[in-house]
């Protein structure tokens, strides 16, 4: 799998000799030197080609020109935190690509060179697609640049750090990306690094797919691992694998001394936990590899003769072209109105399990703009690389929430037009939440909308109208997308379930003999297209919708969270004209100094926010995640 890490300026250096370019305990070292290969269209616009060399690539991470050290990128100097990490600039990436351990078992124990090629051409294949979504910064508050050319270094490794002396068996390769960038002037930049993290998954997808492909036509039967998703190659016993996989588990139990999950934790416990490389020659390697394989029964050499004899053959898997990219497209569209090229790309890789590859998914996907099966949206993420699309059918439904909604204008009648609000305890001395609910109880539309900043009392607001409506003969029902809403409505007073109960029971019901309904959906805009046209469906000729959700400081956009399905359509139908009230008084920070740090982060001012919040020391630092959760817990047990 890909993963990327961040080399600071010391490591960087440090890793070049004793990491990248250092030759013991490896098959294919020369003269205990691992030979690095440039590549990238920026590195071959600068005439980097062939072997990598010290002196170019100490230069690069500098941020200088590799071949006279002219300062091209100005960075401050790198410090160390309180807890000793590097910070600042960062000078490169380490963008490492493993084969499965079986890949590697077969390769190099087995000795199959031709799977050693795969995996080279597998790496190669996944660095060019990545390549595309690499960014230069723009400057200042400025959009990054999609440039698309990096400058990458890659060493090929065979072999995991040694645990109890004993260096595994693991072909990677190091593809190390240089913090250079040149934008369409020829002006160098720093590198954004964003966009490569979110496409992460799709380099992971290339990788393993074409690895799977060619091992097919070299006469190797593969299954996917259930835990990892990873194709290994059939033939190999758990109990080997595991023996193999030594550094992994020490790397886990180290994991549970320390009490920090997650990935960002296992690469620090992996750093943590490295033992310094064994000198051992290529023969020395080889012989201690086979022994290793022979307490197993020399199922990497079997597996090679078996695949020589067996031929290529045909997984049983067998995924069309057409198949695959119609299940990603699918999987993608259940859950969001737009979707990014990559997502699609990588689904329908990994659907494919090798029978298809990454250029033919691509040359299916333009197939499918040209005959508009696929629909380009340019007006979502512009400043990313890639492209973001949605589906005509998704077009089609929004067209319909929308034309519903404005179907239900100015054809209800009002739930309590000219209501005498003043003996309402609650809005004695709030004039602008009387005018607002008002508003709301006189309007002759069927679905209007109340917006405002969080902790500007719309929950409470909403347990008022429920109030006043059931007053006036309604019945007043609370949904929410989320059962957290659901539960905070509750609180208010409100009657409530999900919106997804709510359509499970509306299903064939029929609506005879009930009240006039007024429903009060919270966090709108976590409400999918798919459900929002389902509910419209279930509104009878007199009932009343009121959207809830949060503000913006442009009454024009939604800033509350979007769907976590298909859909944005809290906003469209704000764009489309559906009438919003707006509460901005904001009630629930009490102190101040906390307020004032709300409003910062309400119009965007991320930075200033965190910088108040730090002069009221209200951030506080952990060494893991063990004694964050213990202050949390005391923390809870002081308040009052």
């Amino acid at each position: 799998m890909l993963t990327i890490t961040k080399l600071g300026i010391g490591t960087a250096r440090e890793y070049f000799q004793k990491e990248f370019a250092h030759g013991s305990n490896s098959y294919f070292s020369e003269q205990g030197v691992i030979q690095g290969r440039w590549s990238g269209r920026l590195a071959e616009d600068l005439g980097l080609t062939g072997g990598v060399t010290e002196e170019a690539y100490l230069r690069l991470i500098e941020g200088q020109d590799p071949k006279t050290g002219e300062q091209w990128i100005k960075h401050r100097d790198t410090y160390l935190t309180r807890e000793g990490k590097e910070a600042g600039h960062i000078p490169a990436w380490d963008l490492t690509l493993s084969a499965p351990k079986s890949f590697s078992l077969a390769a190099l124990v087995g000795q199959d060179e031709r799977l050693i090629r795969a995996a080279q051409l597998a790496n190669t294949k996944a660095m060019e697609v990545m390549e595309g979504y690499v960014q230069g910064r723009g400057g200042g508050s400025r959009r990054p640049i999609n440039t698309g050319r990096w400058i990458l270094a890659t060493f090929q490794h065979d072999t995991s750090r040694p645990v109890d002396g004993y260096p595994a068996p693991q072909l990677h390769f190091h593809n190390v990306l240089m913090n250079v960038q040149r934008d369409f002037t020829g002006q160098f930049r720093a590198l954004q690094s964003a966009e490569l993290y979110k496409a992460k998954s799709l380099g992971t997808a290339v990788f393993y797919s074409e690895l799977q492909r060619q091992a097919h036509e070299l006469g190797y039967e593969t299954r996917i691992d259930p835990k990892t998703k990873a194709p290994e190659i059939k033939g190999f016993s758990q109990e080997y694998l595991a023996a193999e996989s030594l550094r992994r588990r020490e790397i886990l139990e180290r994991l549970q001394e320390l009490g920090m999950p997650g990935s960002r934790a296992a690469q620090i416990a992996a750093l943590n936990s490295r033992q310094d490389k064994l000198a051992l020659s290529p023969e020395e390697l080889r012989d201690l590899h086979q022994a290793h394989g022979e307490i197993y029964g020399n199922q990497a050499q079997r597996a090679y003769s078996e695949a020589l004899e067996r031929g290529p053959v045909q997984a049983r898997h067998i995924a069309s072209l057409s198949s695959a990219v119609n299940f990603a497209e699918r999987r993608l569209s259940e859950r969001n109105a737009v979707f990014e090229h990559y997502e699609l790309v990588r689904d329908a890789l990994r659907y494919g399990r090798g029978a298809v590859d990454v250029d033919s998914v691509e040359a299916e996907v333009r197939k499918r703009l040209r005959e508009q099966q696929l629909i380009p949206i340019h007006h979502y993420r512009d400043f990313a690389p890639g492209a973001r699309y949605t589906t005509p059918e998704m077009i089609r439904l929004e067209r319909e929430v929308i034309e519903r909604v404005r179907a239900g204008s100015g054809m209800v009648s009002p739930i309590a037009e000219g209501a005498d609000l003043s003996h309402y305890p609650q809005l004695a001395d709030n004039p602008k939440r009387q005018e607002i609910l008002r508003a709301i109880l006189a309007t002759h539309d069927q679905v209007v909308a109340l917006q405002g900043t969080a902790g500007s009392a719309k929950s409470t607001s909403a347990g008022i109208l429920r109030e006043i409506a059931e007053d006036y003969g309604f019945q007043v029902k609370g949904l929410a997308p989320t059962g957290k809403a659901r539960d905070a409505l509750h609180e208010k007073g409100v009657p409530s379930e999900t919106l997804q109960m709510h359509l499970i029971r509306s299903r064939g019901n029929e609506r005879t003999g009930q009240k006039n309904t007024l429903y009060i959906l919270d966090e709108a805009s976590l409400a999918s297209t798919k459900q929002m046209r389902a509910f419209l469906d279930t509104l009878g000729p007199k009932d009343h919708v009121l959207l809830v959700g949060d503000d913006d400081p442009n009454p024009r956009k939604v800033r509350q969270h979007t769907s976590i399905e298909a859909g944005r359509m809290f906003q469209e139908l704000q764009e489309a004209g559906m009438n919003t009230a707006h509460l901005n008084r904001i009630y629930r920070q009490k102190d101040p100094e906390l307020r004032q740090v709300v409003l910062e982060f309400r119009h965007g001012r991320t930075e200033q926010a965190l910088k108040l919040l730090s002069q009221q020391r209200r951030i506080h630092e952990f060494a893991n995640a063990r004694e964050r959760y213990a202050a949390i817990a005391n923390a809870y047990l002081e308040r009052p």
